[in-house]
């Protein structure tokens, strides 16, 4: 950081914990950097950054990357064709071409029409097909932090919630304001690729109690760490990953994120009833820290159950759990 701060280069001059540095003066300079996870940069670089957000390429500049790549001609429509379905993302592009390349390798061609490119982008399932839960979390992960934010808004909003966007530079890390039912959530939308920590959960839940806000929910395209859990287990937090979002996107304007957790709690109990039932040894490993003591009943004693961060990644839509009996798994 000595080199951006004071044009300076620190070179330890020992390997002891209080070695002294040797300081270099630097010429001045001005360092330019491109990257497409941002939130990474250490904060003590991204004081000093000027940032720029570049747009996608446009359909008809991908279209002239289409028509440089494998030797191919192409019709002026079949170009366009192939170009809206890369994204604008010139690696994406690449692949299609070379895709394309072995696709037509069976016509002896090496000109592409319409016709063609509509049949290979069928055959790689481009177009034809009806949408799945793959092609809605690819979209959602390629949006940007705006756009990314703007789907949230518009999910929440087919929700029944009323959705207040907070002002970008005084939300200290809220992004969203729900109102439904005389409740107030506060939302922060992470529009990232790496997993989220506990840090960011912390500081929501700073900004959430200072908020007047009753519960919150911090909602991303990744997933949550292990300790990001462990934070927000007891807290009205609710940690919403892409998954969660997905099963939301799919069944818009049913219940909100979290709400299935009852039936996870029926589901542990049915599976402690059946088993215990059997004089079997029963320990559950879940994805959600359950309220194990309220699914005790009369006459069932839980022997042992237990949470483990391998599992953090699962949901409650997949009703997954890992059972070990006496020897036996099932």
């Amino acid at each position: 950081m000595a080199a951006v701060e004071d044009f300076t280069l620190e070179l330890p001059t020992d390997q002891e914990a209080k070695a002294r540095s040797l300081k270099l003066p630097l010429k001045r300079f001005t360092l330019v950097g491109t990257t497409s996870k941002p939130w990474q940069v250490d904060k003590r670089l991204r004081r000093w950054m000027i940032r720029f957000d570049f747009t996608p390429y446009s359909v008809q500049e991908i279209g002239e990357i289409v028509r440089l790549i494998e030797n191919l001609t192409f019709d002026p429509e079949a170009a366009t064709l192939l170009a809206q379905h890369c994204e604008g993302i010139p690696g994406n592009t690449r692949v299609m071409v070379k895709r394309l390349r072995n696709y037509v390798n069976d016509y002896a061609t090496d000109h592409v029409t319409v016709d063609l490119a509509k049949e290979a982008l069928v055959s790689f399932g481009y177009i034809g097909k009806p949408s799945t839960r793959t092609d809605l979390a690819t979209n959602v992960c390629s949006m940007t932090a705006v756009a990314f934010k703007e789907f949230t808004v518009s999910l929440f909003r087919e929700m029944g919630y009323t959705v207040e966007i907070t002002p970008g530079t005084t939300d200290n890390g809220i992004d969203l304001l729900l109102r439904k039912n005389n409740q107030l959530i506060a939302v922060q939308c992470k529009r990232w690729s790496a997993p989220v920590g506990e840090p960011v959960v912390r500081d929501f839940y700073s900004a959430l109690m200072s908020s007047g806000a009753q519960s919150g929910y911090v909602v991303t395209t990744s997933t949550f760490t292990s300790h990001a859990y462990s934070f927000a287990q007891g807290k009205p937090i609710q940690l919403v990953d892409l998954e969660a979002l997905i099963d939301l996107a799919t069944r818009r304007g049913s219940k909100a994120p979290g709400s299935g957790k009852r039936k996870l709690d029926d589901l542990c109990h049915s599976l402690l009833v059946s088993c215990l039932k059997s004089s079997l040894h029963i320990m559950i490993q879940s994805s959600f820290r359950a309220s194990w003591r309220q699914l005790a009943r009369p006459g069932i004693r839980i022997i042992k159950c237990f949470w483990m961060p391998a599992f953090a990644g699962m949901t409650v839509g997949d009703h997954r759990l890992l059972l070990r009996t006496s020897g036996t798994r099932h």
